[in-house]
């Protein structure tokens, strides 16, 4: 197993100075003799936390899980208050966008890339799920539609209803 840190700043010039998101891989490696091409499904955990907090139940131990199971795992420590939408919208397109243009070096199949959020982090993975077409995404991060789509979304407990995602959505 490799664990290592992925600043999002780092790889894309809108967060400077605006974003600490930062990603937490956990990638399986590939023996030489079982299986060395291997893709791996991927899957990007956004923790709940009432966007204050990350909770910590809801970060490595379900990384270990879902990496015991052949994904390769990252977790999204995304920004929190007194940081807004769309800042976390654009954080999670861009994890998206990133670990599927480095598929290849991560042992991923590109077309298997999925989100799960538990609470305030469920909202964030539905969002992830149904507005991965706004245009923000494509003026902010120079990303397409396509790059950040995930393959399926995983809501555990999600904080969501209409009045929300309404106030979100028009908050363009």
């Amino acid at each position: 197993m490799r664990n290592f840190n992925i600043n999002l700043y780092d790889e894309y010039d809108f967060f400077k100075g605006k974003s600490g998101a930062v990603l937490n891989a956990y990638l399986n490696e590939n023996f030489a003799c079982i299986d060395r091409e291997r893709k791996h499904p991927a899957i990007v955990i956004c923790p709940g936390g009432a966007y204050i907090d990350h909770a910590d139940r809801e970060n490595e131990p379900v990384a270990l899980y879902f990496l015991s199971k052949g994904f390769q795992v990252f977790v999204l420590k995304y920004s929190v208050h007194p940081v807004h939408y769309p800042m976390q919208l654009l954080e999670i397109a861009a994890s998206v966008g990133y670990i599927r243009s480095k598929a290849e070096d991560f042992l991923i199949d590109k077309d298997k890339i999925f989100t799960i959020g538990f609470s305030a982090g469920g909202h964030l993975a539905a969002m992830a799920g149904i507005l991965w077409k706004e245009a923000v995404i494509g003026e902010k991060l120079g990303l397409n539609n396509r790059q950040v789509k995930p393959s399926g979304v995983i809501l555990c407990y999600p904080v969501v209803s209409g009045k929300i995602y309404s106030e979100k959505i028009n908050a363009f």
